[in-house]
């Protein structure tokens, strides 16, 4: 005969499980409406005009957000208003919360679909850095691979399985979300001290954020990087690097083999860093010395992205 409390602890868990299932569902539905429409003005896009030059932009959900304030969106109006040389029309295959992985294995997809003469990437942040013991935000994105080696198969498929689902995605923003800010009170009167210092000897000020310069990757990071130029190159399509808002373009070169094609949006983000307030650029701080842009940031890089585009296809300047 099974007691009333087995019975009571049985339904929470059975309701537990049905929850999980239930948000995880909705999880995916939103991400499915989200691809859904992404592709259909992708589509509706590539029929407009088929001589126009195509440019693809992948990523994660700093170039996927954004709708008509997305960078890629905004690339688009700026370089077909600024020049008349040639009509761009940008395809933005942004997915948030996805990996290099996941890239990797779309991209000879997206290339055979829309068949891009040029690629621009800024991809990595999801995967995490190999940051040095000590670090402040060692291992901050995700578990630590050794830690899933060293666990039994059993708990190794089950922490694989549940690291993959969305809820735990979810879940694992908002935990990191409150310790940061939990930190961010304990520290406050030592913040403010670092940063009167760094104004009165007139060096970066990066609004008390954690690790401004990262200096390693992932090797699988490094390996898909590689990947992702070599494949793209192969085909005669010109794949150049964005690096995001405030990461210097020094860690793509240093990792990337070969003469790649680089574009820098650090310079500029250091120096708006002194007349504007972080909420004027980032709507966040989910990689903890930046976040995903406001639709002025977003306008910043793809102001930036469009100079430097222009000059690698060598088109005469016509309006700023």
């Amino acid at each position: 005969m099974i007691s009333e409390n087995t019975k009571r602890v049985g339904f929470i868990l059975i309701s537990l499980i049905v929850a999980f299932l239930l948000i995880e569902g909705l999880l995916r539905l939103g991400s499915w409406g989200f691809y859904y429409l992404q592709d259909e003005q992708n589509k509706k896009i590539i029929s407009l005009n088929r001589k126009e030059l195509v440019v693809l932009c992948i990523g994660e959900s700093t170039t996927g957000m954004g709708g008509k304030n997305s960078w890629p969106s905004q690339l688009q109006r700026i370089l077909n208003n600024t020049q008349h040389q040639m009509t761009f029309h940008i395809i933005n295959k942004g997915l948030p919360g996805t990996d290099t992985n996941e890239i990797l294995k779309q991209l000879p997809f997206y290339i055979m679909e829309y068949k891009p003469a040029i690629v621009l990437a800024m991809v990595g942040i999801n995967d995490g850095y190999e940051g040095r013991p000590g670090d402040l935000n060692y291992d901050i994105f995700y578990p630590s691979e050794s830690l899933i080696n060293n666990s039994s198969s059993r708990q190794s498929w089950f922490i694989t399985l549940l690291s993959h689902s969305r809820v735990y995605g979810l879940f694992y923003w908002m935990t990191d979300g409150i310790k940061y800010l939990t930190k961010q009170k304990n520290d406050v009167k030592t913040k403010i001290h670092l940063t009167e210092k760094l104004i009165n000897e007139r060096e970066s000020f990066d609004y008390g954020l954690r690790n401004p310069n990262t200096t390693h990757l992932l090797p699988r990071t490094i390996l898909n990087l590689n990947n992702m130029a070599n494949l793209t190159t192969a085909k005669s399509i010109k794949f150049i690097f964005v690096q995001y808002a405030l990461r210097r373009v020094d860690i793509l070169k240093n990792s990337v083999k070969g003469n790649g094609l680089y574009i820098s949006n650090y310079e500029i983000f250091y120096d708006l860093q002194k007349k504007y307030n972080y909420d004027d650029l980032f709507i966040d701080k989910f990689a903890n010395d930046f976040g995903h842009a406001t639709p002025f940031g977003n306008r910043i890089i793809a102001e930036n992205v469009a100079r430097q585009l222009k000059k690698i296809l060598g088109f005469q300047n016509q309006t700023p």
